[in-house]
């Protein structure tokens, strides 16, 4: 009897984690579980003009790089451009999984020498856009990264305020409609602060300044934390059109209304979605059992408690006739 009991108060147990099983459908997930990190496409763009060689002669500037190399997720993909008079086009975007493909991308970063001439950073932010817009991904956070110690100097006044306009504005926009971000690092007092602060702003990016070497490390490390983050993409400006104008009135001949084609009803979709069949039948089946188990019990406690009265009745009956 002790058995039964205790066999139906272990069904009467299992039918509330049968209906919290139905309630959550199955799913035993620890709830936030989500990726190990977002997915980014990166473009470094990286000062190579003389300047650089006094501001950082101990190119620390590679030993950074290589460190935010080897702290990015996977799914990350990391391309490089260094730019002085002309642009170079040092790593193109891709995925660094392997250790070759790391090795191979460090090995191009011998190419900054602090050697060249000028700084033409509106043709490196553009090389740089390019590159996100084709070899980018459409589920990517698109992010570039742009370090410089200096000024637009093309070697032509005239044309430096013309290409300064062109970052400021164009690439800016376009930056910002193809949702890419672009973080800024002014290298010494000599740098443009205000066009580095407004690509950032306008792009939804950060600005940041290192007057030592030193500090661009930790300026890294607050980039890659802060481009580790869930960003909303930034929506496309909307353009302002002026309504054409209405022509006078003039006298309108009555027209008889047209009646649209009634059109059949839509079924609506229910607001929650229906709970499963399979539970159900599970919840149906455990009840049932504890009806028949119930049932059972009842009848064996009421046969015992009989015999027990027949037993009783036999002994009185044997006594009175003694």
């Amino acid at each position: 009897m002790k058995k039964q009991l205790g066999f139906l108060c272990v069904l009467f147990c299992l039918i509330p984690a049968a209906l919290g099983y139905s309630q959550t459908g199955g799913d035993t997930s620890p709830p936030g579980v989500q990726g190990v990190g977002p997915q980014l496409d990166i473009i470094l763009v990286l000062d190579n003009s003389g300047s650089m060689k006094k501001n950082d002669p101990g190119f620390l500037t590679r030993e950074v790089v290589t460190n935010f190399l080897y702290g990015m997720e996977e799914q990350s993909r990391l391309g490089m451009i260094a730019f002085d008079k002309e642009v170079h086009l040092l790593e193109p975007l891709r995925a660094l999984a392997g250790y070759s493909e790391k090795v191979k991308f460090l090995k191009s970063l011998e190419k900054i020498t602090y050697t060249g001439q000028l700084s033409d950073s509106p043709a490196a932010i553009e090389r740089a856009l390019y590159e996100l817009k084709t070899n980018g991904r459409k589920e990517a956070g698109k992010v570039i990264i742009l370090l410089t110690d200096g000024i637009v100097d093309t070697g032509n006044p005239q044309k430096d305020v013309v290409k300064e306009k062109w970052l400021r504005e164009d690439l800016a926009l376009e930056c910002k409609r193809e949702a890419i971000n672009i973080f800024g690092i002014a290298f010494t007092e000599k740098a443009d602060f205000s066009l580095i602060q407004a690509l950032a702003f306008k792009t939804g990016g950060g600005y940041y300044r290192a007057f030592e070497a030193t500090e661009i490390q930790s300026i890294f490390d607050k980039i890659k934390s802060e481009i580790s983050k869930p960003r909303a993409k930034p929506k496309p400006p909307v353009a302002k059109t002026v309504p054409p104008a209405s022509p006078a009135p003039e006298k309108a001949t009555p027209v008889a209304p047209v009646l649209a084609p009634l059109q059949p009803p839509v079924a609506q979709e229910p607001t929650s979605p229906p709970v499963q069949s399979k539970n159900w039948l599970l919840i149906a089946v455990l009840g049932t059992l504890t009806v028949f188990l119930s049932v059972i019990v009842i009848v064996m406690l009421w046969n015992r408690r009989s015999k027990d009265h027949y037993f009783e009745f036999l002994v009185h009956h044997q006594l009175d006739h003694n």
